[in-house]
This record gives C-alpha cells, structure tokens and sequence, in this order.
C-alpha cells in the first residue's frame, strides 16, 4: 500500500467533487466516516445497506440524496466514480472485488481480508484487470502529526531500532460481532494491521519476513 496519499484526481472536470458511494451504515461510517467527509465538505452521493433502514435514516440525516437497495446496484451505477466499504469484515473481500470489477476507486476499511486466500485473489485480479484506480485501505496512524513528528525524531537517529508498541484497547462486549471469527476476525485479525502499518512507517520499509 502506498506510503503517502497520491496526488491523483478522479477522472471529474476540475472543482467538481467525485461522486462517491457508501457501502455500509453501521457505527464506523455514522461517527467516523461521514462526519469526517463533513468535516472536509464531501457528501456521498449515494448510500446502500445491508439494513435498508439504517441507509435511509443516514442519508435523511446527512443529505445523502441517492440510497440503493444493494451493493451490486450501487456499483453498477455510472453516475459512482468511488465506492467507500465501512461494513462487517467478512464482507470486505468480496465487496473489493467488486469495486474492483466495475472498475472504481476503492477506500476500504480495515481489514481488507480475512485470509491470506482472498488476498491474493484480489491481488490476482488487480493484476489481470490492470487497475488503474486509487485503491485505498483504512490505515490512518501514519497520517496522524504526531506520527509524522515520531518519524521525523526516529530518522534523525542512526543504527538498528527496537520499538515496542503497547496497545491499550478499549474491550468490546463479549457478544460483539467482532469477536466472531468468521464475520468479524478476532480482534487481531481485524485490528492489529493498524498497528504494523505504523510500524512500518516508522521504520522506513516493509515487512521483510513473518517468521
């Protein structure tokens, strides 16, 4: 994944905002998401959820004009340039396949998959359809002025580094979804890619080996 945000436009006359799609109205995209598009003055266009109601009542309290029944309809529309995936984890592969195939930009939240399986059939279809979209994944800490100011510290001091990073994470009921391993992953399947990927920023590199 790129290590900084690309300078790209979204294939729209200049001063014209993207036309964007939301997959997904659950707690993430209702205080996350959407506030944050808010914030920086971007309304979705469109919205669709596997709970209709809950798309209707976030559109209805954002202004979202559009809400399609399902994920394949809001895809298929021309009218979407990019499509943002905020829905149970077990759905995030297939729903970026997808995107992939109706060949628009993608930001999906972490994590991107659930398996290393269905990661590399998305990287297999990337490759095949030769995408040339922006294809973003919802790691967020490396953007953080703090980080950037850690990072900034952290190259300034030569030799081989050690860093420990302690988590502290707030506990989620024990019937959350999250904790379900085949919709949600487990909390480190589904939350600790946040983490390596600062890591990763602060080291200046990828990760070289898993062993």
């Amino acid at each position: 994944f790129p290590v900084t945000i690309p300078h790209l436009t979204l294939g729209k006359a200049k001063g014209v905002s993207p036309s964007i799609g939301l997959i997904g109205a659950g707690d993430h995209a209702t205080r996350v998401l959407v506030p944050a598009m808010r914030k920086i003055q971007i309304v979705p266009s469109a919205i669709c959820s596997q709970n209709g109601l809950s798309a209707a009542i976030l559109a209805k309290r954002n202004q979202i004009p559009t809400t399609f029944s399902s994920a394949d309809e809001l895809m298929g529309s021309s009218l979407i340039d990019a499509v943002v995936i905020s829905t149970q984890h077990d759905s995030h592969a297939e729903l970026v396949r997808k995107a992939i195939l109706a060949n628009k930009h993608i930001f999906v939240e972490k994590p991107l998959a659930l398996s290393l399986s269905e990661i590399s059939e998305i990287e297999t279809l990337l490759s095949k359809n030769h995408f040339d979209k922006i294809f973003w994944l919802g790691f967020n800490r490396r953007f953080s002025p703090l980080s950037k100011t850690l990072k900034t510290l952290l190259a300034s001091c030569v030799g081989p580094k050690q860093m420990i990073y302690t988590v502290n994470a707030l506990p989620l009921p024990e019937t959350h979804w999250t904790h379900d391993s085949k919709s949600g992953g487990g909390r480190i399947t589904s939350e600790i890619g946040h983490f390596i990927d600062l890591l990763c920023f602060f080291a200046a590199g990828p990760i070289v080996t898993g062993k």
